[in-house]
């Protein structure tokens, strides 16, 4: 992933279904990202989520608002990259059966 964006410094990132900031908090610590991270915006659907994800990712560089993979409310091409780390979700569609 990284090589996607090699040279660039200043880098924005999106992250959908940031859950409670796990990955958000192991990008901010990597070696090959820390430094050349600007702003992550991190999206998020479930209050209670975005509740500890705000406890527990404390670097200025970094927002967290509600959301979804269908509406981020982030600005069309503001990001260098969009990560979804990892999602786990339930299909309604499914249950209407």
């Amino acid at each position: 992933m990284r090589d996607v964006v090699k040279g660039t410094s200043g880098v924005n990132i999106v992250e959908i279904g940031a859950g409670t900031g796990i990955f958000t908090r192991a990008l901010l610590a990597h070696p090959q990202w820390s430094t050349d991270i600007k702003q992550i915006k991190a999206v998020e659907p479930s209050a209670g989520m975005r509740e500890v994800f705000r406890k527990t990712v404390t670097d200025e560089r970094v927002t967290i608002r509600d959301g979804t993979f269908d509406n981020t409310s982030v600005e069309d091409h503001w990001a260098d990259v969009v990560i979804i780390a990892q999602v786990l979700t339930e299909s309604v569609a499914a249950h209407r059966k």
